[in-house]
C-alpha cells in the first residue's frame, strides 16, 4: 500500500493526506531520482540483520566490520 500511496494521488484526501503530501514533497526536493517498489518479505533479510547488529552496538564504541553479516 505504501507504493500506491507514494506513486498516486488516490490517497490525498484521507486523514493522513497532509503527511503523504509532505513525504512526496520531501522526496521530490531531496532526490534527483526516486522509485518506490514493493519487495516481498524475503527482501527484508538485510534490514533485519542490520537492526539486530545495531541492537548489539554500544554507543561510543567502534563496530568491527568483520562482524557484518554476508547478506549485507
Amino acid at each position: 500500500m505504501v507504493v500506491q500511496v507514494i506513486t498516486t494521488d488516490d490517497f490525498d484526501d484521507i486523514v493522513v493526506g497532509l503527511l503523504i503530501a509532505e513525504i512526496k514533497t520531501l522526496v521530490s526536493h531531496c532526490f534527483i531520482n526516486f522509485e518506490c517498489l514493493f519487495k516481498g518479505q524475503d527482501s527484508n533479510q538485510a534490514a533485519h540483520e542490520l537492526a539486530a547488529l545495531g541492537h548489539l552496538c554500544i554507543q561510543g564504541e567502534e563496530q568491527v566490520t568483520s562482524s557484518i553479516p554476508e547478506v549485507i
